[in-house]
């Protein structure tokens, strides 16, 4: 398990204090994770 896999497990246990703030913001972390790893792809087959 790596850092991300554990940070969103731990805020995925604790989103109930959070609420839909928490949601929202572990939804924002995602969507840039998968953007960034996304990017990362793209530029190393050279489809960008």
């Amino acid at each position: 398990m790596n850092e991300v896999d554990e940070f969103i497990e731990i805020f995925d246990r604790e989103k109930i204090i959070y609420s839909s703030w928490g949601e929202l913001v572990l939804q924002h972390i995602c969507d840039c994770l998968v953007e960034k790893d996304m990017e990362s792809i793209f530029k190393n087959h050279s489809i960008i």
